[in-house]
């Protein structure tokens, strides 16, 4: 038997949904460190097929840095607030 978890976020409601009924331990869930983030951003931005890389996009390193320390480890934050 396979069993595959996979999660985006630490609410606990979503993850009580995961468990289908069936009592599962506490999973730990850890943030995307902000070089990860940051990183994600400059993808997400670049990406001509699933990013924005169609569109001239100029954003300073500075700022990118603070959007990925704002998004507080949650990578979905930040690819929303792009």
């Amino acid at each position: 038997m396979i069993i595959l978890i996979g999660a985006t976020t630490e609410n606990p409601f979503l993850r009580r949904q995961c468990a289908a009924g069936q009592p599962q331990p506490d999973l730990p869930v850890r943030a995307v460190s902000e070089e990860d983030i940051t990183a994600l951003i400059h993808r997400a931005i670049n990406d001509k097929e699933r990013g924005f890389g169609n569109l001239k996009i100029d954003i300073a390193a500075e700022a990118v840095q603070l959007w990925a320390t704002k998004s507080d480890g949650d990578a979905r934050r930040a690819l929303t607030a792009l």
